[in-house]
């Protein structure tokens, strides 16, 4: 596909949806008596905390914590599926009976054969919900799956991005997807939804900042390289393969290197080469990986393994690549942030109820309809949409529409609430009275929870206090003795912050920094006792500080968390 072609795929992917049919992806069913036994011993993340329609990011590695294998790890019934790009299927599969010995456990690759189709995009949901009408899509989390019946077919819906948008992967019986294909194709054309090549979706992933296997990692790498190891790692599950290094890692600094951003000049489109050397002068500072341009952000940007420090984020780096000279700045992927559905969905609300102020009310259905497949909890959007239709008598769509929500939220009181009006407004008297009943009900329980719940927060609130205090006195017994303590001016600084005495806790926490300057999440307590009295200035330097220290000693999950704060007091000018 040429570049602009490319690109303008993607950001029709974006506005609507985009799929690519066969995608290239591949399973590994782990069944048997002890498949959740052998899977955790073996696997990076709890297998035992998934329930059945839960899935999870996870790796297999070596003794080294060098990654063997990435892919999603999920739940179905008694077995699991290891969902993974088809080029990692022999690696997977080669580990797992590497390491079966006696446990009651089959492996099965490709089990039964199916083949994939990989959709992305804000319009996916709906797509998907045209085609289950009137049955609700249920509200999946991230690598949830469930089972489906999709245009005559059934199917397997794995909700994934590759994008940063919503996405999902169907897995499909092998044999039966020709005909429905044209039916699948026929309803995305109907949304705008495009095809996408393979280099439209290496570059949406690449804004999204997802890394690949095989690109962007591989066994050269160490878990804690790559980024992944806050969405990979369970660090309460117990032994697996790797672990002890994983844990030495955590506890005592990061690699020397770590993959982080660069972008590029705005507007620049670069060809570059990955595994390539970045020079300064004659040092080595890093190692090229994936790059593109990126359409939304109208910028080449790339992923790089530089060395600690050069990993700060805002930081301009000049270096050669390929005897060429550049310029880029480093940046924490995702570079690219999409709407999430709950903001998309809030706009087309706001929109639709413009539209019906203006009195083009089958507009504002349109997009009130539009909004709900978005976010199919929208209690707002609801009320509204079933208002819009009763007004024009389709009590019948306004009846599904709250049937709809009472089946997704059994709880909610407005559902029954105006199922009741809608029945009474058919003349089924019965029947809206039960409904106002069943609505009259649940919010009574609602208000004894609410009751129970505000109890529950005094008392917890009793007890931080009380906590707060009791590590207060206990730090001031050791300040006594030596007022320089690091951990004792630290933990008094924090425990002062958690229970909301924020004076208090600043000059703790600049004794901290000041024993120990390296000490990041000092910064990140003291940033936020500065940010909590009003005083944004000393906030935002306290948190740049920090962010710098945090990526030359690599702690990267102070880092991002510094980040998003600072973010927040200067929006716009962080990555």
């Amino acid at each position: 596909m040429e570049p602009a072609a490319t690109e303008l795929a993607v950001l029709a992917m974006r506005r609507a949806a985009g799929f690519s049919y066969p995608a290239p992806f591949a399973v590994v069913a782990v069944r048997g008596q002890e498949a959740a036994a052998f899977l955790q011993a073996r696997t990076t993340n709890d297998v035992l905390a998934l329930e059945s329609g839960q899935g999870q990011l996870s790796c297999l590695l070596d003794r080294q914590a060098h990654v063997l294998a990435c892919f999603s790890l999920h739940r179905l019934d008694d077995g699991y599926l290891l969902l993974a790009e088809a080029d990692q299927l022999p690696a997977i599969v080669e580990q797992l009976k590497r390491y079966h010995f006696n446990e009651k456990v089959e492996l099965a690759a490709d089990e039964p054969a199916g083949e994939f189709v990989l959709l992305q995009g804000p319009a996916s949901r709906g797509l998907l919900s045209a085609a289950l009408d009137p049955v609700p899509l249920p509200p999946l989390k991230e690598y949830d799956l469930c089972r489906l019946e999709l245009w005559g077919l059934p199917v397997l819906a794995i909700k994934r991005t590759f994008s940063g948008e919503e996405g999902f992967l169907l897995w499909c019986r092998s044999g039966y997807t020709r005909g429905w294909l044209r039916r699948f194709r026929r309803a995305a054309g109907a949304v705008g939804a495009v095809e996408l090549s393979g280099e439209a979706m290496s570059t949406a992933r690449l804004e999204a900042g997802i890394p690949r296997y095989g690109q962007d990692l591989s066994r050269e790498n160490l878990l804690p390289e790559t980024g992944l190891e806050e969405s990979t790692v369970s660090y309460t599950k117990g032994c697996y393969q790797g672990q002890e290094v994983i844990a030495r890692l955590k506890s005592f600094g990061a690699p020397r290197r770590g993959l982080a951003g660069l972008l590029f000049a705005s507007g620049r489109r670069l060809a570059l080469t990955a595994g390539c050397r970045l020079m300064s002068g004659d040092t080595e500072i890093g190692q090229l990986r994936s790059s593109a341009y990126s359409p939304c952000l109208e910028r080449t940007v790339a992923f790089a393994y530089l060395v600690r420090e050069h990993r700060l984020p805002g930081q301009k780096l000049e270096f050669d690549l390929e005897g060429q000279n550049y310029e880029a700045e480093v940046a924490l992927p995702p570079f690219y942030r999409p709407p999430s559905a709950r903001q998309l969905a809030r706009q087309l609300y706001d929109r639709g109820l413009s539209e019906f102020a203006g009195g083009d009310e089958e507009k504002a259905v349109r997009l009130l309809s539009e909004a709900l497949d978005l976010d199919p909890l929208f209690g707002d959007c609801y009320e509204a949409l079933g208002v819009i239709l009763s007004r024009h008598e389709r009590l019948e769509e306004a009846v599904k529409l709250m049937q709809r929500l009472a089946e997704l939220d059994p709880g909610s009181v407005m559902a029954h609430a105006n199922l009741s009006v809608f029945y009474m407004q058919q003349g089924d008297k019965e029947k809206a009275e039960d409904e106002k009943a069943l609505a009259m009900s649940i919010r009574m329980s609602e208000l004894a929870r609410e009751v129970a719940a505000r109890d529950k927060d005094k008392e917890d609130e009793k007890r931080k206090q009380e906590e707060g205090a009791r590590r207060l006195a206990m730090f001031a017994e050791v300040l006594a003795l030596d007022g320089d303590d690091l951990l004792a001016n630290y933990g008094s600084g924090s425990a002062c912050v958690d229970l909301g005495q924020y004076e208090r806790a600043i000059p703790f926490l600049l004794k901290a920094i000041a024993v120990k300057p390296t000490h990041t999440v000092a910064y990140l307590s003291l940033g936020a006792a500065y940010a909590a009295l009003g005083r944004t200035v000393e906030a935002r330097d306290t948190y740049r500080r920090g962010i710098e220290v945090a990526a030359r000693r690599g702690d990267m999950t102070p880092l991002k968390e510094m980040q998003a704060r600072l973010a927040e007091i200067e929006p716009g000018n962080v990555h």
